[in-house]
């Protein structure tokens, strides 16, 4: 292939037009409502404050910048559309509010729509650490698949009853299907 150089200048200006872009990408997430034109001057001014206002650095063009922040938040308004249509319509707000539940004595089995999480949090706790070394990590696996074997033996023998599941839950409100 053909061989160009390219000088420092061109790299540093590439580097900054490459922050500024990641910075309009942020703020415009960030940004409800406010016109592109607006995100594009306040990181501009951000970064003139941090590499000083006559560094002589190329700055993300404006109109591409518009450009980058009008098709970021497009793309967050379809997210919120989905995210509206899939859950505040099929659902009402009382549904989401788990303090609520618990202020009127609702049992709650899980808190969460993640059935696995207690048993990460119960293997959490037997790891000891956030981030086990790798043989710690492996004994415990194999002691829990050991112990779980064990108790499936011994329902399947009638030397113990199987684990209680919770009471099917009765929402206060129904949710409402499309």
């Amino acid at each position: 292939g053909e061989h160009v150089c390219v000088t420092g200048d061109d790299v540093i200006a590439r580097d900054v037009q490459e922050e500024m872009l990641q910075l309009l990408e942020l703020r415009s997430l960030g940004s409800l409502g406010v016109l592109p034109g607006r995100v594009w001057r306040d990181v501009k001014d951000e970064m003139i404050r941090e590499y000083g206002e006559r560094s002589g650095l190329r700055f993300f063009p404006k109109r591409e910048a518009i450009g980058v922040i009008r098709r970021l938040q497009s793309k967050r308004q379809a997210f919120w559309d989905y995210f509206v249509k899939t859950w505040c319509d099929t659902y009402g707000i009382s549904c989401w509010n788990i303090s609520g539940m618990m202020k009127e004595n609702v049992e709650i089995v899980n808190r969460t729509n993640n059935s696995l999480k207690p048993n990460n949090w119960k293997l959490t706790d037997t790891f000891g650490a956030p981030h086990p070394r790798i043989l710690n990590f492996v004994e415990v696996l194999k002691q829990e698949a050991k112990n779980y074997l064990n108790q499936l033996a011994d329902v399947r023998h009638r030397r113990e009853r199987p684990p209680l599941h919770a009471a099917p839950y009765r929402y206060t409100c129904v949710p409402r299907l499309r």
